[in-house]
């Protein structure tokens, strides 16, 4: 007959091999997960370059396109210089940061004299909770789910993560929010500055 202590030891090794186990497979999820994080930002960096690329390209097109005030075409080809000289400075359009065609799906960097207007409402709510919970407590964070409740949503893993969070990050992103600690937003210094 087996010994109470021997079967305790038994347990103790059967418990302490499964924290073993798990412990490796987390390690190895995180460092998975950091992969994953790292590829999507490198991603979101690819596709930000992209369009600006697009953007200035987009806005070369137009200002080549466009005729320069003050000159007329005439039916052979010829120009009409019109009244007199066009200044050089005439001919420069005024280049949108987007063309006004694409959808404003990116969320504005951060700049002196911006405010929380320029956001589509899903990341302006998102800045406004963290506005009124600093000016209720100085430099106050809250997490998604705070965020979440403050703006009333339904607490599930989809509007705290796929909603809040990601927006959230994307804020941080942007220059418009810090996140000081893992999972803990709060303004950043330059729109906490302005508000």
């Amino acid at each position: 007959m087996a010994s109470v202590v021997g079967l305790l030891e038994e347990r103790e090794l059967a418990a302490r091999v499964r924290a073993e186990r798990l412990r490796e497979e987390a390690d190895r999820v995180l460092a998975e997960l950091a992969g994953a994080e790292s590829e999507w930002q490198e991603w979101v960096i690819a596709r930000q370059r992209v369009g600006a690329v697009l953007s200035v390209s987009h806005a070369e097109e137009s200002a080549a396109e466009a005729p320069v005030p003050g000159m007329a075409a005439e039916p052979d080809g010829v120009q009409d210089s019109g009244p007199g000289p066009v200044p050089a400075c005439a001919a420069v359009p005024s280049v949108p940061a987007v063309p006004p065609q694409w959808p404003a799906r990116t969320v504005a960097v951060w700049a002196e004299g911006l405010d929380a207007r320029v956001l589509r409402e899903n990341y302006r709510v998102v800045v406004e909770v963290l506005a009124l919970a600093r000016r209720a407590g100085g430099q106050a964070t809250r997490s998604a789910a705070e965020i979440a409740a403050a703006l009333g949503m339904e607490l599930t893993k989809s509007s705290i993560e796929g909603r809040v969070r990601h927006s959230a990050k994307r804020l941080v992103e942007r220059g418009w929010l810090a996140e000081p600690s893992p999972g803990r937003f709060r303004l950043a210094d330059g729109p906490a500055a302005a508000s």
